[in-house]
């Protein structure tokens, strides 16, 4: 009997040494020599699969599992896709509905008002100088984390402090 399968979902950007890859790629090396040795002590085989690479037959995984899938944010509406059709096939890891409500970050907000210690969050829709300037003023602090609604990896957000406040908000702008 040959062991199961089980994908590890990653981007294009963080294997191979294209050039688009990520610095931090190397990041997805350690992730995945970690679970693939977890994997192969309990007799499974962990592949790495580019979640939007064609014609993968999910149904040959007993599951799969979202790694370092840094490039959805640009494609957010086809990684759900893809999510969706991984799990009519096979277990997919999280579950999809998980994946779904983590991917915006208002969740913190409903975990917040379940009374749930969360990050302090405000969401706001357009990132603009008076409403970061709220934002000092609701936290009461000098220094802000601010990021995308939809977001991964870090990607697109900003440690900001009132001195330099000004020089970031049109590059924001653009993001949010």
């Amino acid at each position: 009997m040959s062991p199961k399968r089980i994908g590890f979902l990653t981007s294009s950007n963080m294997v191979g040494d294209g050039p688009d890859q990520r610095e931090d790629s190397y990041e997805h090396d350690l992730e995945f020599a970690l679970f693939a040795k977890a994997a192969d002590q309990r007799g499974l085989v962990l592949e790495e699969i580019v979640w939007d690479a064609p014609g993968i037959d999910w149904s040959g995984f007993a599951a799969v599992m979202v790694g370092t899938t840094w490039d959805y944010v640009q494609k957010c509406d086809l990684f759900y896709q893809v999510l969706a059709k991984i799990d009519g096939k096979t277990r997919l890891f999280n579950d999809l509905a998980t994946l779904r409500m983590n991917g915006d970050k208002g969740y913190l907000l409903e975990l917040a008002a379940k009374g749930i210690a969360t990050i302090p969050t405000l969401r706001i829709e357009q990132c603009t100088q008076g409403l970061i300037d709220a934002a000092y003023t609701h936290f009461d602090c000098d220094t802000l984390v601010l990021k995308p609604i939809v977001g991964g990896g870090a990607q697109a957000f900003d440690k900001v402090n009132r001195d330099r406040i000004i020089i970031i908000v049109a590059k924001l702008q653009t993001r949010f």
